[in-house]
């Protein structure tokens, strides 16, 4: 759907969703930052928070794909930083905020189950009575939702049997590893650990 949306002035085009995912990849560093200032964190640590995200090659590269990583991360980040804000005001409108994009949430990835769960446990489990009244009630639709959406998995996937590819089948995985992957470890470990020293060094550049 918000695909479809970012085609709607100029019509279809990658290059359109790129923009779309990139956009919510920006929405992602805003939930940061302002999850970050509403848990008092002094704006200087708030924003080097926010540019050791945005620097990361993982959200880097996964920005400007059609993969559904960083437009989960978006809406939940925005999710977070509006139940926060909820709970610090006792704002119902920003309760209703926050339900709304965990319900988005959900309905991007499945994991996103853990925003309404931990939004009924933080409503409940506060010491006023503010929570306790009806408002754990808005930790309901993106339940609701997620229920709804897992009863009819069966017509949103699609699963397919690679069985009949033999490089899926154990005997050929088994052979490839005594031929191969033996022989060539020591130098995968090398080629890894230098990878993950390139990733972790830039994403802890700021």
């Amino acid at each position: 759907l918000w695909g479809a949306i970012a085609c709607l002035p100029l019509g279809f085009s990658f290059t359109a969703l790129r923009v779309s995912t990139w956009l919510l990849g920006l929405a992602a560093l805003c939930g940061l930052y302002l999850l970050a200032r509403e848990l008092d964190a002094p704006r200087r640590d708030a924003l080097v928070g926010t540019a050791t995200l945005a620097v990361y090659p993982v959200f880097t590269l996964l920005s400007v794909t059609f993969m559904t990583d960083v437009p989960f991360l978006g809406v939940a980040m925005l999710a977070s930083a509006a139940m926060v804000r909820a709970l610090r005001t006792h704002s119902t409108r920003w309760l209703v905020t926050a339900s709304l994009l965990a319900c988005i949430a959900v309905a991007v990835r499945a994991v996103g189950i853990v925003l309404p769960c931990a939004m009924l446990l933080a409503l409940v489990a506060r010491r006023d009575a503010w929570g306790r009244r009806w408002r754990w009630l808005m930790a309901m639709p993106p339940l609701l939702l997620f229920a709804l959406l897992y009863a009819l998995r069966s017509s949103v996937f699609r699963g397919g049997d690679v069985g009949w590819i033999p490089a899926y089948t154990m005997p050929y995985r088994l052979a490839l590893l005594s031929r191969f992957a033996l022989s060539i470890l020591p130098r995968m470990l090398a080629e890894t650990l230098a990878a993950i020293i390139g990733v972790a060094g830039i994403a802890l550049l700021p």
